[in-house]
């Protein structure tokens, strides 16, 4: 449903014979399809613009309900599905977002919740899978800044990240099916930077890989059970420059 006046006036004089010629009317207003006479539209003006409840509905059922003051949204802004059941939700206050907004699938289950400052994406959005939660991080002015991590569907965690200013930065990992972490990244500018670990569910490192800017540059180790060096492979620039297989007989 459309927000404006003008739209809604211009709806209203074409489908509805209730509607004043007068812009500034005030008063409940129904727009009416003139197929069926079922109620398309249902909304109030007050001083020229639109204030309180307004509805729109598909087929005769309600499929959106906003709150607005003084022209703008403010309050609960639903969605609905053909059941009459929540597809979506959110908070305005003064024509921005503020709060919590919440979407949900066919069958009921919240499928995402999101946090909003003016506007924008502020604190902690969870997403999650036929009402399991899958993924949660957190935002500053619609930045992702902080953990990120993300769950298998047993709810153990698969992956997490850390980012600032919408790029990854620092230590990330990656973990088994049984929740261990089975490797460690780091990261720097949303790239792979430094040196990054293989490691067992025991916590013993079987491997190490060297980045430079997102490409393979340095040493990589493998290690043997024993946790001796196994083979050395030189890159320079993503490319193998020299192998050492230190379990070679010299």
């Amino acid at each position: 449903m459309s927000t404006d006046l003008e739209q809604n006036k211009d709806n209203a004089e074409n489908k509805s014979v209730n509607v004043s010629e007068d812009e500034e009317a005030d008063g409940h207003y129904e727009i009416q399809d003139p197929d069926n006479n079922e109620k398309m539209e249902s909304f109030d003006i007050q001083n020229g613009i639109l204030e309180g409840v307004s509805e729109s509905y598909e087929e005769g059922q309600i499929a959106e309900k906003f709150n607005f003051k003084n022209g703008e949204l403010d309050g609960v802004s639903e969605t609905f599905n053909a059941d009459k059941t929540t597809s979506t939700r959110s908070i305005y206050k003064n024509g921005q977002k503020n709060g919590i907004t919440e979407i949900f699938d066919e069958a009921g289950n919240l499928s995402l919740r999101q946090s909003y400052q003016n506007d924008k994406l502020n604190g902690e959005t969870k997403i999650f899978d036929q009402g399991c939660l899958i993924a949660r991080m957190t935002y500053k002015n619609s930045e992702l800044n902080g953990f990120c991590t993300y769950y298998s569907q047993s709810g153990l965690p698969s992956l997490r990240f850390i980012y600032s200013n919408n790029k990854r930065q620092g230590g990330a990992e990656i973990y088994d099916d049984k929740g261990n972490i089975c490797r460690i990244d780091q990261y720097k500018d949303d790239l792979l930077h430094g040196v990054s670990q293989e490691i067992t569910s025991e916590g013993r490192v079987i491997a190490t890989y060297s980045y430079v800017q997102g490409v393979m540059d340095g040493e990589t180790v493998t290690y043997d059970l024993d946790g001796e060096v196994e083979v050395v492979t030189s890159y320079q620039n993503g490319r193998v420059i020299k192998i050492d297989n230190k379990a070679e007989p010299k």
